[in-house]
């Protein structure tokens, strides 16, 4: 028992030192190799290294930790980023921050200016986040600096929803948390100190999907009260993975078309086996290819899908999901009726022409639509305290809501 229990042990460290030394070069070569875009600003080449290199990191630990049996490598990672982004420096704002507060049973973080006299100066604003994560990881505490960012700056009272998380909790449980909170604020904003007819609502990444399909729901459900929509670099659709800026960003591989395609696999609960086929857009039916939205999307694509040779069984299963707009957003037979929106876009994204593409519907449906594009990289914004590009994506919001509040003042 002895001897294997040393056995055991000696195996272990075995293992942790050789994570240790592959983190290391991990680091060593993702900081200094991985390609960058020479026309970045040299603050956000430096946090695209450092981001890259900790992905790395991550990946190597959880890779080593599911061969040890630690935990699943989702799991691991989760683990891991939250402990990296845990030890962030904490602003000084007066903004009193409730985690762990709930919406109609969805857990939800409101962040609140003080001090504030509600008998003096009113009802406040309110903004709805949701955040990034390719809906399946989440960072409370880097997303914090950015709301209480908001609330500081724009006087508001911000709400992030902590929807629930794929694979574990798949579509359509995230939009139905957003949901459920988002009507619950509706109905009871008096009690939170928030205007009940300025609410506006915003999202990134896959908060940025959840944001434009939530606006899409209320608009159906007849509950049009958004004030504004704000979608961060979103992702819109999974039809096509062969868009330009999917090819020609997934060198730079912060995010990339592979992550992306597991993720919405994962989001969505299909098998990971159809990658290959999401990757040559060979589960496109012939009924997605018909579509309104489609002739959208293929402005964005060099490659003639014509050429394609569709999967029948795999577009069979997806087609369902492809043509949902609480899944997949750009698919929604109109935007009429949606609230003013702002799109921010990173110009080195992979999901840059999800974004573009989104932007076109919405102006070709009438909607009155604003669009910002900044020489970053895929989730620039949440180091905007360090970066150009991140701290001009605050900035356009900024400049999009302060005349709006100062005006309904």
């Amino acid at each position: 028992m002895l001897l294997e229990t040393l056995y055991d042990w000696t195996s272990d460290m075995v293992y942790l030192k050789l994570t240790a030394f592959l983190s290391f070069l991990a680091i060593a070569f993702s900081y200094f190799y991985v390609p960058v875009p020479d026309d970045m600003p040299e603050e956000d080449q430096r946090a695209m290294r450092k981001l890259y290199a900790f992905q790395q990191t991550g990946k190597i630990v959880a890779k080593v930790g599911a061969v040890l049996g630690v935990d699943s490598t989702i799991n691991i990672t989760r683990r891991f980023r939250n402990l990296m982004t845990s030890s962030i420096k904490q602003d000084s704002f007066e903004v009193e921050t409730r985690f762990g507060q709930t919406m109609d049973g969805v857990s939800v973080t409101i962040h609140k200016k003080n001090p504030w006299d509600e008998k003096k100066e009113g009802l406040r604003p309110a903004l709805v986040y949701i955040h990034g994560g390719g809906w399946v990881y989440e960072f409370p505490e880097l997303y914090a600096l950015m709301e209480r960012y908001f609330a500081h700056h724009l006087n508001i009272i911000v709400v992030s929803i902590n929807y629930r998380l794929a694979p574990e909790h798949p579509y359509p449980a995230a939009i139905e948390d957003c949901t459920k909170a988002i009507k619950y604020l509706h109905t009871h904003a008096t009690e939170y100190g928030v205007d009940p007819g300025r609410i506006s609502l915003a999202g990134d990444s896959g908060g940025g999907n959840l944001a434009a399909a939530l606006a899409l729901k209320l608009r159906d459900e007849g509950a049009a009260f958004l004030q504004r929509q704000i979608l961060i670099s979103p992702a819109t659709q999974f039809a096509s993975f062969r868009t330009s800026s999917y090819l020609a960003n997934n060198r730079y591989a912060v995010l990339s078309r592979f992550s992306c395609q597991r993720y919405w696999l994962l989001y969505m609960n299909a098998s990971l086996a159809y990658v290959n086929e999401l990757e040559a857009n060979e589960h496109v039916s012939s009924k997605v290819a018909q579509s309104n939205a489609w002739s959208f999307l293929q402005k964005y694509q060099d490659f003639p899908q014509s050429k394609v040779k569709v999967d029948e069984k795999v577009s069979k299963v997806l087609e369902k999901k492809l043509l949902d707009p609480y899944l997949c957003p750009l698919m929604a037979e109109t935007m009429k009726g949606l609230p003013p929106t702002l799109v921010l876009i990173s110009e080195y994204d992979v999901l840059k022409d999800d974004a573009l593409a989104y932007v076109d519907r919405l102006k070709a449906d009438g909607v009155e639509t604003a669009v910002s594009v900044t020489n970053g990289y895929h989730g620039i914004y949440c180091s905007f305290n360090g970066t150009k590009s991140g701290m001009q994506m605050m900035m356009a919001i900024f400049h999009y809501l302060r005349p709006l509040y100062a005006a309904q003042k």
